[in-house]
């Protein structure tokens, strides 16, 4: 090839000058357009796409249910998937099914009662590209997922708080899977009655298989458990805590109903209290307890101090309200120290009744009570010398000075107490006070 002269290059390099100078004057001539214009014309903020998460979210852990996404003219859309190509879209108890685009009406997106965005019928081409000055809306699908669905489990129609009437096998509320796969039901009932109490999950409609664990997502379906409700409003009892609650809030005007899964389930209808101390109760015992067979069991009962007048006792005075049945209290000891106190009254169990009171099977089996006390305090029912009222008080017999358990037992023949033990300590409460 041949080499350029000099000459030849200044004469290249003039034109190039005045053609680029042409070009600058003709950028400056009035009318034409401006760098900001066309500038304008050409950038992101005029390619847009709305995404409508429609009642989900972007992804699990945002909340976010709209977007708006600016694009470059014929350029591919972003779909909300990971790395791995899976959809990040996420709503609780569905399944996303893809975008579809949304319904128009004057240009404008429409959208239902509820704020979602309708959809058409087109799904959203993602190997289409947006082109100069479009503006898509597009909104997810969903289909619902799998889920437990809690129907009403016996032969009851129960009306709830709404005023619905629920037949049995009707379903009374519904709980997700999610992405966890499991499902864990609490007790918290499923549907809130006004003259019903929950009790328990079943995994039939005559509720004779209890629930136990956690509940797994099917192969194909939902999952179907039942709930058993049994008529009147109780507080339900299924654990050691909730007895020591029970016991505490006797004097209110509650029912109580003990019952427990594990029971249900197979296993013993016993309630262990093993390292629960409470306190002796001086106050009226107004509730009604449903013992429903069940024992409470190694329940401890401790007093380091008393105060001078005061009648104790581990259920307090049973008044015209009280009802206790079907319920047994095994192996309880009992300690209470009177210090030097003086017109101080002991029981075990009771330190008075009204007429009224209800004791059906109840029954207290293995109980200990141990009084200690300085050197001469007197107690008001009970001494070394009289053990006749240390378990009851409150029913003497007619013609009686004092109260006496073997009265109480023969007026409450529903009420028993066996294998009973009263310790004395040392040479102290030598005497009795009528």
């Amino acid at each position: 090839m041949k080499s350029i002269t000099r000459f030849k290059l200044l004469i290249i390099c003039a034109a190039t000058a005045i053609a680029s100078f042409a070009a600058f004057a003709a950028g400056c001539a009035i009318g034409a357009p401006s760098t900001d214009s066309i500038l304008d014309e050409n950038n992101a903020k005029n390619q847009c796409v709305t995404y409508y998460a429609a009642g989900g979210s972007f992804d699990s852990t945002t909340v976010s249910t709209e977007k708006n996404i600016y694009y470059t003219p014929d350029s591919y859309i972003a779909s909300f998937t990971d790395k791995n190509g899976e959809s990040t879209m996420y709503r609780l108890g569905y399944v996303f099914n893809g975008w579809y685009y949304v319904k128009l009406s004057d240009g404008k997106p429409m959208f239902d009662e509820n704020g979602i965005a309708i959809l058409s019928d087109e799904e959203v081409d993602f190997n289409k590209k947006i082109q100069q000055g479009e503006h898509w809306y597009i909104a997810a699908d969903w289909i619902r997922d799998q889920f437990v669905e809690i129907r009403l489990g016996g032969t009851d129609t129960i009306t709830g708080t709404d005023n619905i009437k629920y037949a049995p096998d009707k379903i009374l509320s519904e709980r997700n899977f999610g992405r966890g796969g499991t499902v864990t039901l609490n007790y918290n009932a499923p549907m809130e009655s006004t003259d019903y109490t929950f009790l328990q999950y079943y995994t039939d409609i005559n509720c004779t298989q209890a629930l136990s664990g956690a509940i797994s997502r099917p192969e194909t379906g939902n999952a179907i458990v039942y709930a058993k409700y049994i008529k009147g409003v109780y507080d339900v009892v299924r654990n050691a805590d909730q007895v020591i609650t029970m016991l505490l809030n006797t004097a209110s005007d509650k029912t109580y109903y003990i019952y427990t899964a594990e029971a249900e389930a197979g296993g013993e209808k016993v309630i262990d209290c093993k390292g629960k101390v409470i306190s002796f109760y001086t106050g009226d015992f107004n509730c009604k307890i449903e013992g429903n067979g069940y024992t409470l069991k190694n329940l401890e009962f401790s007093n380091n101090s008393v105060s001078a007048g005061q009648a104790y006792s581990i259920f307090g005075a049973f008044t015209a309200k009280a009802s206790v049945k079907n319920l047994t209290v095994s192996n309880v000891k009992a300690t209470i120290n009177v210090g030097i106190r003086t017109n101080v009254a002991v029981y075990l169990v009771c330190h008075g009744i009204e007429d009224g009171a209800t004791l059906e099977n109840f029954n207290i089996n293995d109980i200990e009570l141990e009084i200690k006390g300085s050197k001469d305090v007197a107690l008001r029912n009970v001494s070394a010398s009289d053990t006749e009222s240390w378990i009851c008080g409150g029913v003497r017999s007619e013609g009686a000075s004092k109260d006496t358990d073997n009265a109480f037992m023969q007026k409450y023949t529903g009420f028993t107490v066996s294998n009973y033990k009263l310790t004395l300590k040392g040479e102290q409460l030598i005497g009795y006070n009528a």
